[in-house]
């Protein structure tokens, strides 16, 4: 690929293109040349920022002291050592395609350690962020605010989303606030506080799959190192226009050996897995969003407080509290628990999503320096969106699975005590209604009839139905939803001594 090493001047090209139309007969689309392929670069052999890396961070004076830091664990804007040495960044564009109120950008962002060697330096769990406008807003806190595809500029394809150092709420220039990246544009709102991020890691490729690497990686970025990781990006025109900038964020403790390795606290990873998803039709709609969440983090050393879940097909905020349950699945670097809530508000049958926040409460935004923020001391959080599928109609429904047949004491006495039970599910969860009966096999005529004791049970004295010594009886259960035909258990022989 061709190498620029302005990326400045692509960029205002781009806006100039935007703007003008450069040219173009069509206002809407303007005429912008295919750039696939380039690449921008800035260099400059500048590396002051390598010795402050060799020593523990002020920053408040943003300068260096001797002093370690000794079982502390924060976050670092690491633009303030990047925008000191801009080698550290590059950029590849793929792809620059105009359409009708939009231009897509795709591009790789190449990330080098700001430190050349030293093993202390080692980043771990590195973001970088896309920042910029924020048109949706959470309903269980105004403040967090998120970008909106086509309204807003819009990281496609984020691996999460974070609120640290946004523009808005880290006002302090600085390690511990919003810093603004060399290569962003300067002249940017950032209304937006949650921000969309790549996850960079040595041994992570560019467009390889995060959650497959994060199953059986620890997200190590070392000294020395570089990596690479595409960014798909769409641009509402004219307005905002191609204005973004970034943060690149790293975790770090100290420089001693008992500092490492020092993760982030919260997630950051996420994968849903529906196994029930709401319809949608003109006249009527409804069902329920059912699914698996699987969180990542190295190791599992912290488990989250609280999960809140926001959709555009259920109203209001529906908010779990994982202090009192159990994960539903445990593997060496991730969680899983599964949620369940109806969906009431569903209005389309395409553009639904849904917001998840995951809370740990022991944790704030705060850092160890007492640097100040906006976050009002709000617990930290990891932040995920995922597209909700709906339903096209009316869904089937089918009949319930019976997982065996009639359980239950096969001899009893004339007059003795017996339980028989039946394990029935419906894939829809609907209520299921149960009928017992129990045939003489003598005459084959039903002696007994019964809609049992609770769900799939049957309690009884043998004298009650009545037994008669030396009969052999069937028992049978009849499972139905309501909805479909009954389904027959298979029949339990018993013989009464």
């Amino acid at each position: 690929m061709r190498k620029f090493q302005f990326v400045q001047s692509i960029l205002i090209l781009l806006i100039i293109a935007v703007l003008a139309g450069c040219g173009s007969t069509d206002p809407v689309t303007p005429g912008i040349q295919d750039v696939t392929g380039r690449s921008g670069t800035i260099n400059n052999q500048d590396r002051m920022l390598w010795g402050y890396y060799r020593i523990e961070i002020d920053p408040l004076t943003e300068r260096i002291t001797s002093v370690p830091l000794r079982n502390l664990m924060y976050a670092v804007n690491v633009n303030r050592f990047l925008n000191k040495n801009p080698t550290n960044i590059e950029f590849e564009f793929h792809s620059i395609e105009p359409a009708s109120g939009y231009i897509d950008v795709d591009l790789d962002v190449t990330v080098h350690h700001p430190i050349a060697v030293e093993d202390k330096f080692t980043g771990y769990d590195v973001r970088g962020l896309f920042i910029g406008d924020g048109s949706g807003v959470m309903e269980s806190n105004p403040d967090l605010r998120y970008s909106i595809i086509n309204i807003d500029q819009h990281l496609m394809n984020p691996d999460g989303y974070t609120r640290w150092y946004n523009k808005q709420e880290f006002p302090i220039e600085g390690l511990f606030g919003y810093t603004p990246g060399l290569f962003g544009t300067l002249a940017l709102e950032g209304t937006a506080t949650l921000n969309g991020y790549k996850y960079f890691a040595d041994g992570l490729g560019a467009d390889e799959d995060v959650l497959l690497f994060l199953e059986s990686n620890e997200g190590v970025f070392t000294a020395g190192s570089a990596n690479t990781r595409r960014y798909q990006i769409r641009f509402p025109i004219p307005d905002p226009g191609l204005k973004f900038d970034y943060a690149v964020i790293a975790d770090w403790s100290g420089g001693q050996p008992d500092d490492h390795p020092s993760h982030a606290d919260e997630a950051v990873g996420a994968r849903i897995a529906y196994d029930s998803i709401p319809y949608y039709t003109p006249t009527t709609s409804g069902g329920d969003l059912s699914f698996m969440l699987q969180l990542f983090s190295f190791g599992n050393e912290y488990t989250p407080s609280n999960v809140l879940c926001e959709t555009s097909v259920a109203t209001g905020t529906q908010t779990f509290d994982l202090t009192m349950q159990e994960p539903w699945d445990v593997g060496d670097n991730y969680m899983a628990w599964h949620f369940e809530f109806p969906a009431d508000e569903v209005t389309s049958v395409s553009g639904n999503e849904i917001v998840v926040a995951v809370e740990y409460d022991s944790f704030t935004y705060g850092n160890p320096f007492g640097v100040p923020n906006d976050t009002d001391g709000d617990p930290l959080a990891a932040y995920f969106r995922f597209s909700v599928p709906v339903f096209d109609g009316i869904p089937p429904n089918y009949p319930p699975v019976i997982n065996d047949g009639v359980i239950g004491p096969e001899e009893v006495e004339p007059d003795g005590f017996a339980g028989y039970f039946v394990l029935a599910v419906d894939p829809e969860n609907d209520d299921l209604d149960y009928w017992w009966t129990i045939t003489d096999t003598y005459d084959d005529s039903i002696v007994f009839e019964d809609a049992g004791d609770g769900p799939g049970s049957l309690l009884l004295f043998w004298d009650e139905v009545p037994g008669i010594s030396g009969h052999v009886y069937e028992v049978d259960c009849e499972v139905t939803d309501n909805v479909n035909d009954p389904v027959m258990a298979d029949t339990l022989t018993v013989t009464v001594l």
